[in-house]
């Protein structure tokens, strides 16, 4: 029986330790207005600056399998997230200042259009517009299967339809120049406004501000993203349960030993 409550005990550790892990603090990665490329921890606000990319781009996302792509309106490049060094991929021959990938691998950009582009190549197909009229401020991002931007002006928050490239109007973020976009969680949408962090709200769009990155070597967000965003996400229950269920099956193990070592 004391070997049993040994396993039982394990079993609530693990729990809590694969939600302490679970609740890590959101690191969101920025590319800012002289071509640098950093993190900022969201919850404390500690700052590193990780290089020069050689080229300003005007937004950076993460693809389903960690790697950083960047946009200079016209051109698509990856990036080494190590030395933040550039590679060009081609020509997208639109303009256009935002991206972001869908869990499925899709790569979206828009300005006054919704278009995807070719992450192998950089070509853009457009998807089209329509709705309320929008001309994106800087970002794109996804919360679940909502695609939201940033327009220009107030900024206002949009919702759009990934299929046609329709929007319909959320609300005012309450805060200009939005350039940067992102969720870490497909809960909480984050945004940057020159070295502001702020949480937007998806039902309203308004904004508030979290914190202020600024001197710290990381200068103005010209874009942003978490390295979680389009990963299809592991819910914390189920995986919670598969490491339980298997201590649970350890338990069975031991009873079953210790009856059959009680008829010796």
């Amino acid at each position: 029986m004391h070997r049993i409550k040994q396993i039982f005990a394990a079993i609530v550790l693990a729990s809590g330790f694969t939600a302490t892990s679970s609740q890590a603090s959101p690191i969101l990665w920025i590319d800012d207005a002289s071509g640098h490329l950093g993190t900022v921890d969201v919850a404390t606000g500690n700052v590193t600056v990780i290089g020069s990319m050689g080229v300003v781009m005007t937004d950076i996302a993460f693809d389903p399998t960690g790697i950083l792509y960047g946009i200079s309106f016209s051109s698509l490049y990856r990036i080494n997230t190590e030395t933040a060094a550039s590679t060009l991929v081609g020509n997208t021959g639109i303009s256009s200042n935002s991206l972001v990938f869908g869990a499925d691998g899709t790569l979206y950009t828009a300005s006054r259009s919704l278009y995807t582009l070719n992450p192998s190549t950089g070509t853009a197909t457009l998807i089209g517009n329509g709705g309320t009229a929008y001309n994106s401020s800087g970002d794109l991002a996804f919360i679940g299967n909502d695609l939201y931007l940033s327009s220009v002006s107030a900024d206002y928050l949009m919702r759009l339809d990934r299929t046609t490239g329709v929007a319909t109007y959320v609300g005012s973020i309450g805060v200009g120049a939005v350039y940067g976009m992102a969720t870490n969680n497909n809960v909480d949408l984050y945004g940057v406004a020159g070295t502001s962090i702020l949480s937007i709200n998806t039902a309203t769009g308004a904004g508030s501000t979290l914190l202020n990155y600024a001197g710290h070597g990381l200068g103005a967000a010209y874009g942003t993203s978490f390295i979680e965003e389009a990963a299809p996400a592991v819910p914390l229950p189920a995986a919670a349960w598969l490491f339980g269920s298997g201590l649970l099956g350890m338990i069975g193990i031991a009873r079953t030993k210790m009856h059959a070592g009680s008829t010796h």
